[in-house]
């Protein structure tokens, strides 16, 4: 349906009413979704869950959806930055780099700057159903999936540690990167030949009218389930080893390892996947509470990773004391070059 009448602070938005006499009726919006992006070329579109009698109202636009929107911004930029800072220090520092919890932390890093740069993009007036909003979706949908496949490899990665501590786990590293990556991508690709045009919604996301978000829903339940008992397990088995008195060094360090990587992953699951809950629950639900709850959440994950990988990690702190103290040496060695090489200079010029 075509809109005529447009303003620069109103929005069309779908209405209906039981009452028969239609000048005095009250007009309700309870049950009804309006389409309404571009309306001034696209039109408005009216999907209600009933049939009565609809017409479509001009409304005041919210200030709700502009705080939203600076909210998602801000937060996004903020964790983008702190993404890039985390994988910097992965990369910058050897021992970080040949560790297995940073080799398997570096690809969760990847996929979450994906996420965010994607959301970015979805603040940019993107025409809907069009190539570019599909392909949007599409890559959005991916990267979200290979975001909770690497969470999932990470916390099954501490599990098996946990279950044969001194096997060898190298292995399975091998296997965990097709999983994360190709994984995903094969879900991506059945649900888009499945569904086809009606793969992404108006807001460049998951269709939820043809069933598509329903390709990501259990996905991520499944996942968090997994994970949280998965944690559940490794606290119970930290506790009770904390318990067993005369264990040896290599037992000893072992189990400190753990412990430092599962208070690690502890911190690192509620930023990356509980946060998703929120997502689900604002799908069925239109709660502004739980929609401002879900965006905080959300466009934080980069600063609650860096928090939890890199400010409260021991192994980054000494990487960091490392490199300060090399390069104090390396001045240090700098200033005693210059030193001798000065009384040289001064000790010829004095014999002459």
């Amino acid at each position: 349906m075509k809109v005529n009448n447009t303003s620069a602070n109103q929005l069309p938005v779908c209405h209906y009413t039981h009452d028969e006499d239609v000048i005095l009726a009250e007009w309700l919006t309870k049950g009804c979704k309006t389409h309404n992006k571009n309306y001034v070329e696209n039109g408005v579109k009216c999907v209600c869950d009933h049939l009565t009698s609809f017409v479509i109202l001009m409304k005041p636009e919210k200030n709700e959806n502009n705080i939203l929107s600076l909210l998602t911004q801000v937060g996004l930029s903020i964790s983008i930055v702190f993404l890039i800072i985390t994988l910097v220090t992965i990369c910058v520092f050897k021992d970080l780099r040949n560790s297995e919890r940073y080799k398997i932390l570096r690809h969760l890093v990847i996929a979450l700057l994906c996420v965010n740069c994607f959301f970015l993009l979805l603040e940019v007036d993107v025409e809907k159903e069009s190539i570019a909003c599909s392909v949007l979706a599409g890559f959005l949908h991916y990267s979200l999936l290979a975001a909770f496949s690497w969470m999932l490899i990470i916390s099954t990665d501490l599990y098996m540690k946990i279950k044969r501590p001194f096997a060898d786990h190298s292995k399975r590293f091998t296997y965990s990167r097709f999983f994360g990556w190709t994984g995903p991508a094969i879900v991506v690709a059945v649900t888009a030949g499945i569904t086809r045009k009606n793969y992404a919604s108006d807001e460049c996301w998951l269709d939820t009218e043809s069933g598509t978000i329903w390709s990501f829903i259990p996905i991520v339940c499944l996942t968090n389930l997994i994970v949280i008992v998965q944690l559940c397990v490794i606290g119970y088995v930290v506790f009770k080893k904390s318990k067993i008195p005369n264990q040896s060094e290599e037992e000893m360090q072992m189990f400190i390892r753990i412990r430092n990587m599962f208070h690690g992953i502890l911190l690192l699951a509620p930023a990356v996947g509980l946060s998703w809950i929120f997502g689900v629950i604002v799908i069925f639900c239109d709660w502004k509470v739980v929609e401002y709850i879900y965006v905080v959440l959300n466009s934080m994950q980069g600063f609650f990773v860096w928090l939890s990988q890199c400010a409260f990690s021991n192994e980054v702190r000494q990487g960091y004391r490392k490199r300060v103290s090399n390069l104090v040496n390396d001045d240090s060695s700098v200033a005693t070059v210059i030193s001798v090489t000065y009384n040289r200079n001064r000790v010829v010029i004095e014999h002459m």
